[in-house]
């Protein structure tokens, strides 16, 4: 079987992910599952006081030290995620664009897309919307937005 790549999870003391990195490429020695494995990107992500990810930060470049994995990393994108009061995931956004403050994670950050969970009475997931576009008035996350797909599920019993 041939290998074209894989996820390498790296975990705290805790067993909490702490990292997520795809690799591409085998490396210099041609063989998979090593140090010297090609990555293409990796994912940090930071969980809130509930322990559920707050933040998931994507990096797809090693930086100007061309040494993967340090602070030099430049961000390529990051998901943010939010819960109801029920602590159901009710909308994941992810942000594609350090906004006009150079800043990242700041309010002015560029939309790329959004998900938005809809639940029932019984927690029940009933649908997923996915949004790319901000539709005519151009302001994410009121109702002229116009989804891209719409996922249904069983009705709430």
């Amino acid at each position: 079987d041939d290998v074209d790549g894989y996820y390498d999870f790296t975990y705290s003391t805790e067993d909490v992910i702490t990292r997520v990195a795809e690799f591409v490429g085998a490396g210099p020695d041609s063989l998979w599952f090593g140090d010297d494995d090609i990555p293409s990107n990796y994912m940090v992500p930071t969980l809130n006081g509930d322990d559920f990810v707050e933040r998931s930060v994507e990096y797809g470049d090693p930086g100007a030290d061309s040494i993967w994995f340090n602070s030099d990393d430049p961000i390529a994108s990051y998901q943010q995620f939010a819960y109801d009061s029920a602590g159901l995931l009710s909308r994941e956004t992810r942000f594609d664009a350090a906004g006009t403050d150079g800043n990242w994670f700041t309010s002015d950050d560029v939309v790329d897309s959004y998900t938005q969970y809809n639940y029932g009475s019984n927690d029940n997931r009933l649908g997923v919307s996915h949004y790319s576009d901000p539709g005519p008035d151009s302001i994410w996350f009121n109702m002229d937005d116009p989804p891209r797909e719409r996922d249904l599920y069983y009705p709430d019993f």
